[in-house]
């Protein structure tokens, strides 16, 4: 059994590979040998200043320290470049990997380029059908080219064109090369508990358990407007009728005569006119008598009442200790002669003879 060897196809030329390369295959070999040259002028920098940092010497260390600064700016902006990246590193991932190295933190670096006033870092690069805004419109990235020395970054971007002919089965589209720090990103929002969101329809809206609940309607506002237009009408009203008679008022205060003035003198001498004529008068008035017991007093007789004798009117019908008229005898001749004397000094009369008790006879 016979077997063909196989026969190896001869590998091109390297100017032959190098037309077949695509720009971004290009740009990327060209990121890939610059890197490697960075890295390779760290090393000796780096040995350098282990030398130095054995010296312990302040001085030289910070002088060596700063050597290190035009490396690390060469760096920076080989990763600014657009193009493809050799693992995806960042400028950030290689200072991470270099600081064991160099005995420098990340922010001793970054102070440095802030001394320096270069601290402003690259703009990142937009990624392909990235949508971008220029001006108030929206369009997206279609192209990221190379930085042309002395020149800021440019993108490529496509915009819709507006257009009157709503049938067109395809938008046109028009494409602008525009500055990278003109093309900013969009920023979206995040709904928020503490906003207030107005909804084209004119409702107000909080967020609140993933989603925006309405809490004032347009028309519930215009409503709680009106209300208070009224009212605020109404109390204008109410305050200026309040004012208007108060002032009204006033004007009738005005057109009163103002009391005359009467000096103490004359006051004196008035008081005593009305307090004379006021002694004339009562004693030209007759005096009325004064009631006696005659005038509305009736004729006491005696009567017994228990062991005890009372005087009692003449015309009592009921004979008790509620109706007496005096205190108690203890004869019947000391009732009736009190009854005697006591007819005598307002009637004038004599009663007539005690009638006698049932008791006695």
């Amino acid at each position: 059994m016979t077997t063909a060897l196989a026969k190896s196809t001869p590998r091109p030329p390297a100017d032959e590979v190098e037309e077949t390369l695509t720009p971004t295959q290009k740009a990327g070999r060209q990121f890939s040998a610059d890197l490697k040259s960075i890295n390779s002028r760290m090393d000796k920098e780096v040995a350098a200043m282990n030398k130095i940092y054995a010296a312990n010497d302040q001085a030289e260390k910070l002088a060596a320290r700063k050597n290190l600064l035009p490396i690390i700016l060469e760096a920076q902006d080989l990763f600014a470049r657009p193009g493809r990246r050799d693992g995806g590193m960042t400028f950030t991932q290689w200072l991470r990997e270099w600081r064991p190295k160099l005995n420098v933190g990340r922010t001793a670096i970054y102070d440095m380029l802030a001394e320096n006033s270069l601290e402003k870092k690259p703009l990142a690069l937009p990624k392909l059908n990235e949508e971008r805004i220029v001006d108030g419109e929206i369009g997206r990235v279609v192209e990221v080219p190379p930085q042309e020395d002395g020149k800021m970054q440019e993108v490529v971007m496509e915009f819709p064109v507006k257009t009157a002919e709503e049938a067109l089965e395809e938008a046109l589209m028009r494409q602008d090369i525009v500055l990278l720090e003109d093309a900013k990103p969009l920023k979206h929002h995040t709904l928020d508990t503490s906003i207030i969101y107005d909804k084209p329809n004119g409702d107000w809206c909080h967020f609140a358990n993933g989603k925006l609940v309405c809490f004032s309607t347009e028309a519930q506002r215009k409503a709680t407007a009106k209300a208070a237009k009224k009212a605020a009408k109404d109390a204008v009203k109410k305050a200026t009728a309040a004012l208007e008679a108060e002032a009204a008022k006033l004007e009738a205060e005005k057109e009163k005569p103002l009391p005359q003035t009467v000096n103490k003198k004359d006051a004196v001498n008035g008081d005593k006119k009305k307090i004379a004529a006021a002694k004339e008068k009562a004693a030209s008035t007759p005096k009325k008598r004064r009631k006696t017991a005659k005038d509305f007093a009736v004729e006491l007789v005696a009567k017994k009442l228990g062991d005890k004798f009372f005087l009692f009117a003449k015309n009592e019908v009921e004979f008790s200790p509620r109706t007496t008229k005096s205190s108690h005898f203890d004869t019947m001749e000391e009732a009736d002669n009190k009854a005697i004397e006591l007819n005598r000094k307002y009637f004038a009369t004599v009663p007539s003879a005690p009638v006698a008790d049932a008791a006695t006879v």
